[in-house]
This record gives structure tokens, sequence and C-alpha cells, in this order.
């Protein structure tokens, strides 16, 4: 599989969101407010200390410092800081943790490959 060339694309959802569905993304993403749905994305996404969000999340850097009820995976790393809260797995080649932080979930450390496009269930909208 080619790898794509992410070009720099910033998408906020603002503390005062509240969003449902599935999200596609490339570049940065960044979540404040309310999220329930799936993300995929090639870049990293960061998740506010207000934020609330009910999904899984799949992308190549993922940092943490609200709450998540939901799977997480990341091809590069997830950073856990300590104002998070994970009710759910967690998986990535490197995962660092905060002190004070809270996972309620199974923390895995291996390398994550992006799935194929016939894995990308996540991010059909029909």
């Amino acid at each position: 599989m080619k790898k794509k060339e992410i070009i720099t694309s910033n998408t906020i959802l603002g503390k005062d969101s509240d969003f449902e569905g599935n999200i596609k993304f490339f570049g940065t993403l960044l979540i404040q407010g309310a999220f329930k749905g799936k993300i995929y994305g090639e870049g990293t996404v960061t998740i506010d200390k207000d934020a609330t969000i009910r999904s899984d999340i799949h992308a190549s850097e993922v940092n943490v410092h609200g709450t998540i009820f939901g799977k997480m995976s990341a091809e590069n790393k997830i950073h856990v800081y300590k104002s998070a809260k994970i009710y759910g797995d967690i998986e990535a080649p490197a995962i660092q943790i905060e002190k004070s932080a809270l996972i309620k979930g199974k923390c895995h450390t291996h390398k994550i490959d992006l799935p194929n496009e016939e894995e990308r269930a996540i991010i059909n909208t029909d």
C-alpha cells in the first residue's frame, strides 16, 4: 500500500459543538466539545480536557486530555495526559501515560498498520 502524502489540514470541533457521525481527516483534528461516532484519520487527533468522546478512534497519533468512551489505536503514539479519562482499550507502538490519568481498559504496545480499504467500514456513509 502506498503511503499518502499528508497535506496540512486543521479541523476543529469547538467547545460548544455536539456532533454525531463519522469523521475521516488528514492532518490534525482538535475536538473540544462532544462527539459520538467513529474517527479515522491520517494525522493527529487531540481530545481537549473538556471534551467527551463516545467513539472508536484510529489515527497516526492521539493526544488525550479529556474523556473517551471507546477503543483507540494509533500507528505511532498515544499520549494520555493527567486530566484524561479513558474507558476502553488502547493500542499503539508507543503509549505515554501521565500520572493521575484514568484508564479502564487494556493497553497494548505493538505496531499498528492502517486498515486496507475494505476494512475502513467506519467511514462508510451508506
